[in-house]
């Protein structure tokens, strides 16, 4: 028992001890591992000092502001590396240290002029970039400057696959407006890669200046005098009808059969005649407009041709008309003809005015593009443009909705086109339909106009270049024929 007592306390004495040998261990430790980060925090503090000393003066005095905490983002640094950050302007370099340390890596290797991209964007925008890849961060970094900003102000999830594309297809998607860059990248990277493919980027020809075609201006101007003679033409043409008829209706309910036969002949020729005028004047129309490609107005002429000669072929029958059941036939065949001659012209009439539209919106993305440049130029200015931006992501929104519904407007174009020999009222109703989304896309054109005006004011009121981006191009072209006005028909 007493053994047994002793054994006890001796096993105590033995846990004591070694309870206070591992505390003491722990303690000295921690005292080691303590100094080591002092040691290493200093150290790496030291290094980050003595790789700003390494720099100019001039230099050294943009990363005097830094916290010594945010100089050590910088201190695994080689001087080569460091002087290019020390190159930046103080406000970009100070969105460039809030970075963390393994961000500012990755930003290591990029020459300065795409590093001063990367730093002249917000911060958010540069966050995003930042937290890619290097490799894809320097394929982003080759985007021009006034581009980049819309690229990168896409969702993060969305970064990752356009940070994916390659060369050509980066450059492609850059020259986009802002809001079809946004609804592209919501899409799969196959889709994005399709659709990229399919999307045709066309240089500018100063020459053609966003025309089909050239035409000479001597052709252009005569084809106004000929359309104007052709209005005037119109109304005579259109009270000798009323008065024709108006004399044969007399003269049949006086049972003057002779003067009603003539009466009836010419009223018959004058029909023909306002049918004839109309088809001349969308020929005129056509023929002189630089928005339609040669081959769409050489194929819309051919049909136009066809038409003039059936109804030539009709009039010439008129003369030999001797009774009431011959006028009667013959009125007939007049009025089957202007029946498929009016649906003619409202398609061929209707070419005229899809070819306006597209090219009024492939001259305001361009107008985008200058947009895109005067704010780079603000920028540089060190003046603010997030109030003008704004605006500038309003007026690509309205170009990109004026597109699709300009597209959606040609795709019913296209059926009616399809459907005019086989169902004729069906073809109506869609090209009616055509022309609904056509108005609705040259609203959505008025509106970007109307938010353009604003954008030129603050552009100015900021000190920027407006006159880069101050354009008519937009607005309808004062120059342009009307067609407006043949589309209606007399019953």
């Amino acid at each position: 028992m007493k053994l047994n007592k002793t054994l006890t306390v001796f096993v105590m004495v033995i846990f004591l001890l070694s309870v206070i040998v591992h505390a003491d261990y722990d303690r000295k430790t921690d005292t080691t591992n303590t100094d080591s980060t002092t040691t290493s925090t200093v150290s790496t503090s030291s290094n980050s000092e003595r790789g700003v000393n390494s720099l100019r003066e001039e230099q050294r005095e943009k990363f005097k502001e830094l916290k010594d905490e945010e100089k050590t983002k910088f201190s695994e640094l080689r001087k080569e590396e460091l002087e290019k950050f020390a190159e930046l302007k103080q406000e970009r370099l100070s969105r460039i240290k809030e970075l963390r340390k393994d961000e500012i890596q990755k930003l290591k290797n990029l020459d300065l002029e795409n590093l001063d991209k990367l730093a002249k964007l917000s911060f958010d925008r540069l966050k995003k970039l930042a937290a890619l890849r290097e490799e894809q961060i320097k394929k982003l970094a080759n985007i021009k400057a006034e581009r980049l900003d819309k690229i990168a102000s896409v969702d993060n999830k969305n970064l990752e696959k356009i940070a994916a594309l390659d060369k050509k297809q980066l450059e492609k998607l850059s020259e986009l407006g802002a809001a079809r860059v946004n609804e592209l990248s919501k899409k799969s990277f196959p889709e994005i890669r399709a659709e990229l493919a399919r999307i045709e980027i066309k240089k500018i020809n100063k020459e053609k200046a966003f025309k089909s075609r050239v035409i000479a201006k001597e052709k252009i101007e005569e084809a106004r005098k000929k359309l104007a003679e052709k209005e005037d033409d119109e109304k005579k043409i259109k009270e000798e009808i009323q008065s024709h008829k108006k004399q044969y209706e007399d003269a049949k309910a006086a049972g003057n059969e002779q003067d009603a036969i003539i009466h009836l002949k010419a009223y018959l020729t004058k029909l023909t005649d306002a049918a004839l005028n109309r088809l001349d004047r969308l020929k005129e129309i056509i023929s002189s407009n630089e928005k339609i490609s040669d081959e769409k107005a050489a194929e819309a002429i051919i049909e136009i041709d066809a038409k003039i000669k059936e109804i030539n072929d009709i009039k010439a029958k008129i003369d030999g008309i001797i009774t009431k059941e011959e006028a009667k036939e013959i009125a007939k065949s007049i009025a089957k003809v202007w029946s498929s001659t009016k649906r003619k012209i409202s398609l061929h009439a209707g070419i005229v005015e899809h070819e306006k539209t597209k090219a009024v919106i492939e001259r305001a993305s361009h107008l985008e593009q200058r947009l895109e440049k005067a704010l780079e130029e603000l920028k540089e200015k060190g003046v603010s443009v997030d109030g003008i931006e704004e605006k500038k992501n309003a007026f690509s929104a309205k170009i990109e909705e004026a597109r699709n519904l300009n597209a959606q407007a040609e795709a019913k174009f296209e059926e009616a086109k399809k459907l005019k020999e086989e169902d004729a009222a069906k073809a109506t109703e869609v090209l009616k339909a055509s022309r609904d989304l056509l108005q609705q896309s040259q609203q959505k054109l008025k509106e970007a106009h109307d938010i353009l005006v604003e954008i030129v004011k603050m552009i100015k009121d900021a000190g920027g270049n407006s006159g880069a981006v101050e354009s008519p191009e937009i607005e309808d072209d004062a120059t342009e024929i009307e067609t407006a006005e043949i589309e209606e028909a007399d019953d």
